[in-house]
């Protein structure tokens, strides 16, 4: 399993400002991640957006290193508090990525364990008058 970088922005690249064809009124733009974030982190990163209470919720995509946010600039007084409420979500998804993964870790030690003692609840154990022989005989 693997682990989670963190995951935070890194910049806002102001060249990737796009119209949008379906609403004239709204833009797309990216914030550059600080990494490309692995699928389990995306997962935890979408749950956590789609149930969090936030009064503006525009939609995102996430690929590779890049957030693409559909905003209306309109609304840009608010932009501030919307990149600190995605911010949050941000270390909230890599955190609960990073307990996701301990316990898949830890569930996997203890499945090698009860393999293990299964194995060990098989063993027979040689009587000690056979171990006395052995000895007698030179093979321990």
């Amino acid at each position: 399993m693997h682990s989670v970088p963190e995951i935070e922005f890194k910049a806002i690249d102001v060249e990737s400002i796009e119209s949008v064809d379906d609403n004239p009124e709204a833009v797309t733009f990216d914030i550059i991640l600080t990494a490309a974030p692995p699928v389990h982190w995306l997962e935890e990163f979408e749950y956590l957006y789609s149930r969090s209470q936030f009064g503006l919720k525009p939609p995102i995509h996430i690929s590779g290193d890049r957030m693409k946010i559909l905003y209306l600039p309109r609304y840009g007084d608010e932009l501030q508090n919307f990149i600190g409420f995605l911010s949050l979500i941000l270390e909230r998804a890599t955190a609960e990525a990073r307990r996701t993964i301990e316990i898949q870790q830890s569930d996997e030690r203890e499945k090698i364990k009860s393999d293990f003692k299964s194995v060990l609840t098989k063993l027979e154990l040689p009587k000690t008058g056979l171990t006395k022989s052995m000895t007698a005989a030179g093979r321990i």
